[in-house]
């Protein structure tokens, strides 16, 4: 029948397997204060340490032609076919972080955070990054001036922030220039076969470093007849 020969395929046995060994080990130690002053001022802070570290170890082989069809094992496999790859990652994270909130009668709001985060996937020198935020809040509804209207607005919030925060998954140890083996170079010795060589990658952007985010926004939050009718809005700018 035309076109048989030219759909069939070479259907050769293959043993492959592949195993990923990953230690994680992550610790954090932190404390919390909080106090009232004078029954009306509430104030907390929390502040603390992290350190978090993995690594991860992978091997991968394969061969072709299997001497049975039952049995699983590399040693019944004997084509010249076989491949055999390995890799190993490892980095670590640590740093500082803290927040600190006060309020007065849950009217007026403002809390502080910040972290001081440092990522081995960058190089020496701009591994650390400071990220800090602020946010406040007034609750107009609270304030005497306004009791007239709570028959009608029950609760109305007005509320602010800004921030910066670090991303670190951005790659790992790109500032680093990577050396691939194995490929062919184009040099043939005694024969047509070229040779087998090593190649260094592109130089990299030495100060290649986290990614930030940094955001501003405004809200409201505001309920109407008993807070059978609620809204809440955010306007906000966000830059990567």
């Amino acid at each position: 029948y035309p076109g048989v020969i030219e759909n069939c395929y070479d259907l050769t046995d293959q043993l492959s397997e592949a195993r990923t060994v990953q230690e994680i080990q992550t610790a954090n130690i932190y404390a919390n204060y909080s106090k009232t002053f004078a029954e009306d001022h509430n104030f907390s802070v929390t502040a603390g340490v992290f350190y978090n570290t993995r690594f991860q170890y992978k091997l991968s082989a394969s061969r072709q032609d299997l001497l049975s069809e039952e049995l699983n094992d590399f040693n019944l496999a004997k084509s010249e076919t076989m491949t055999l790859a390995g890799g190993k990652t490892r980095y670590i994270n640590q740093g500082l972080f803290y927040r600190a909130s006060y309020d007065y009668k849950g009217r007026y709001l403002l809390e502080v955070n910040g972290r001081y985060d440092g990522s081995s996937r960058f190089a020496p020198g701009i591994r650390y990054g400071f990220f800090p935020s602020v946010s406040a809040g007034w609750r107009l509804s609270d304030e005497s001036w306004f009791q007239p209207a709570k028959n009608v607005v029950n609760s109305l919030k007005i509320r602010a922030s800004y921030g910066k925060l670090g991303n670190n998954e951005v790659g790992d140890y790109d500032y680093i220039q990577t050396i691939t083996s194995g490929g062919a170079i184009d040099y043939i010795f005694g024969g047509t076969n070229k040779a087998t060589g090593a190649a260094v990658s592109a130089p990299n952007a030495s100060d290649y470093s986290w990614e930030v985010v940094t955001s501003s926004n405004i809200g409201i939050d505001i309920s109407f007849f008993q807070n059978r009718l609620s809204f809440t809005g955010d306007a906000y700018i966000r830059d990567t």
